[in-house]
């Protein structure tokens, strides 16, 4: 990810000096410069529920209160909608082989000779979804390969899996004023893929 933002970024000003770091959610404080404090911080794209451990919504919130300037620096915070709540329906517990809501299946695209003499095409599966015992926890995986010939002999493949929690509105006002910060603003779902929380360092 990083790689490719210093690929694509593209910065306003030819001046402007940009760094890119790789970090933890639950430990980037260290990770700025001389500790320095942050006018904004953008969690994107619903990645809070990538922290499906209360414990770990702590220690994150905790790096936000360490990074945010106090009073003026402001923390915008994604919740995806189909996190709000837990599966519908009777969805029944461990392995499905449905494809994720809104359509994640299988996926074939042809593969160049990367130098290497490989080549053939990729192949990944359609995604397969877990819930926990007391559904609480989604977790999704699918697997890629390469295919060398039209007889699918696998040269290379990879399995890759997730996990989401879901977002427990209570817990998280808790956790917010345990660590010390406050909520400015929600701004609603509507009918939208994303809700927002917008937080304040008062101190």
């Amino acid at each position: 990810m990083v790689q490719r933002a210093r690929v694509t970024y593209k910065p306003i000003y030819p001046m402007q000096e940009h760094r890119w770091k790789v970090a933890s959610a639950t430990d980037f404080a260290e990770a700025l410069d001389k500790r320095d404090k942050v006018d904004l911080l953008i969690n994107s794209a619903g990645s809070i529920s990538h922290l499906p451990n209360r414990r770990d919504v702590r220690l994150f919130l905790d790096q936000v209160k360490k990074s945010l300037r106090p009073e003026t620096g402001v923390a915008i915070i994604s919740v995806l909608t189909e996190m709000l709540h837990g599966p519908e329906g009777k969805t029944e517990l461990g392995g499905s082989d449905s494809p994720v809501e809104h359509g994640m299946g299988e996926l074939i695209l042809p593969c160049q000779d990367d130098g290497e003499g490989l080549s053939g095409s990729w192949r990944k599966s359609p995604t397969k979804v877990i819930w926990n015992e007391d559904k609480t926890v989604r977790t999704d995986s699918f697997y890629v390969e390469l295919h060398t010939d039209s007889k699918g002999t696998v040269a290379w493949r990879e399995d890759l899996d997730w996990s989401l929690a879901v977002f427990d509105e209570k817990a998280w006002a808790e956790d917010i004023g345990g660590a010390g910060l406050e909520i400015v603003e929600m701004i609603p779902e509507g009918d939208g893929h994303e809700r927002f929380y917008v937080l304040s360092n008062p101190q």
